[in-house]
Order: C-alpha cells, then sequence, then structure tokens
C-alpha cells in the first residue's frame, strides 16, 4: 500500500490466520532515494469460540406435505441455518435462516422419507460466521389415506351374514393401512383361517387397533366367548375406520 506524503496513514485489513504471528514492514521514499525499513510484529487474536450444536431435532406433525420440526436451543449463537434433502438425495436445499428454535417444512411430496439439517451459527465482527455443529434426523411424510373400506358382501341386521377368513383378513390389512398413514406401527393380527371358527379374541383385536387411533365413530366394545356377533357390530368397524381422516 502506498500513503501520499505528510500525512498520518492508517490501513485496516484481515489476516488470514487466528493463533499467529505477523510483521509489519514499512518504508518512506523520495524521487530518489529510500529510508530504512521499519518494522513491527503483532499476534492476531485466538480463534472463535463456535455456538454450541442444536442437540436432537424433535419430529412434531406430519402431514402429507409438511412437517414441523424443533430442537434444542444452542448457545452463543446468532440464529440457525435449516436444510433438507430427499434421503436419497447427496445435497441438501437451504430453507431458512431462524431466530427460534423451530420450523416447518412444507411443499414435501407424500410417502417419502427426507432429511433436516439444523446447525447454529454465530456472526463475527467482520460480518463473517462460524458454524457449530450440525444435528440431522430422517423423517417420513404421511402417506395418502387408505380408500374406504367396504364389506366383500352386505351385513344386514336380522338375518344370518358371512365373512370369510379372506375378507377379514384384508380388513385387518385395511385397519394396518390406516394405522400406518396415522404414524401408529403395524399391528400384528391374528391370521383368520378358512374352516376354523372365528373368535371372539380376533374381533377384539380389530377394536383395540381401531380405537388406539381415537376413530371420530368409536368402534364397538369388546366381546366374550359365546358373545353374538351381530351385524351392527360388524358393520360399526366399518364405519369406525371409515371415520378416520
Amino acid at each position: 500500500m502506498n500513503a501520499s506524503s505528510y500525512s498520518t496513514y492508517y490501513h485496516s485489513f484481515t489476516v488470514p490466520n487466528y493463533d499467529s504471528f505477523y510483521t509489519i514492514d514499512v518504508i518512506a521514499y523520495n524521487d530518489t532515494s529510500y529510508s530504512s525499513w521499519a518494522y513491527t510484529t503483532f499476534s492476531s487474536g485466538p480463534s472463535p469460540t463456535p455456538p454450541s450444536g442444536v442437540g436432537s431435532i424433535i419430529i412434531g406433525s406430519v402431514e402429507q406435505t409438511s412437517v414441523y420440526v424443533n430442537w434444542d436451543d444452542a448457545t452463543n449463537f446468532t440464529d440457525y441455518r435449516v436444510e433438507y434433502k430427499l434421503a436419497t438425495s447427496s445435497s441438501y436445499t437451504f430453507v431458512s435462516y431462524r431466530s427460534v428454535s423451530n420450523y416447518t417444512l412444507s411443499g414435501l411430496s407424500a410417502d417419502t422419507e427426507y432429511d433436516v439439517k439444523v446447525y447454529a451459527r454465530r456472526q463475527l465482527s467482520d460480518g463473517s460466521y462460524i458454524n457449530g455443529t450440525p444435528s440431522v434426523t430422517r423423517f417420513k411424510t404421511k402417506g395418502n389415506r387408505p380408500s374406504d373400506w367396504s364389506w366383500y358382501t352386505p351385513k344386514t341386521s336380522g338375518g344370518n351374514f358371512n365373512i370369510t377368513a379372506g375378507e377379514w383378513n384384508s380388513f385387518t390389512n385395511r385397519i394396518n393401512d390406516y394405522r400406518l398413514y396415522k404414524g401408529f406401527p403395524y399391528y400384528n393380527f391374528t391370521t383368520a383361517t378358512s374352516g376354523l371358527s372365528f373368535t371372539a379374541s380376533k374381533f377384539n383385536e380389530a377394536c383395540s387397533a381401531i380405537s388406539a387411533m381415537n376413530p371420530p365413530t368409536v368402534p364397538p366394545s369388546s366381546k366374550s366367548i359365546d358373545d353374538i356377533i351381530y351385524a351392527t357390530y360388524i358393520n360399526r368397524l366399518r364405519d369406525s375406520i371409515n371415520s378416520i381422516i
């Protein structure tokens, strides 16, 4: 750098490394000669402390095209950076800088796995940022709602009706479709077998698996050995699962 004559010169600059020694050399000159070099040394400051990590990312409300996430507050931070990607992708997409420890990701695809990444940032005096350790977690968006269930043959009050083993097993499979849709684990139903008696325990499994999802239409109460299973009970199972939204 050159400075004009007969003036006090000030110059600020950025050094490339923290915790390092540097030397500044200065020489005066005119049209015909140069002075001796003058110099001084200085040490750059210590590396700034990065913000802490954000801890675990907690997946909250999961919908078909959105998900709510939050995380524990970091310390020594300016803001949070939120990114996400498809689980099968290698690169993240930036979505937001946040001053609070939560965010709703939107515009997602149903029944799809994603990774969300969050890390805290700290702004330095020169305007640059130093990053904390990122936290990453995986989630899956809610699938499309299963279609309503209909019995293969009508179950009419006041007369005998029939449910085949295949029809009942298909019904319990549909219950599990709804359980996965609502974020519940797969229910291990007892398989109905053609030629064997339909027991109260199988009926009660369906009631329990549906009831756990808190459907607007409550399923029928559980039954005991020798209780009669009426058509109204069977249709109430259908109505209960179809009431789930």
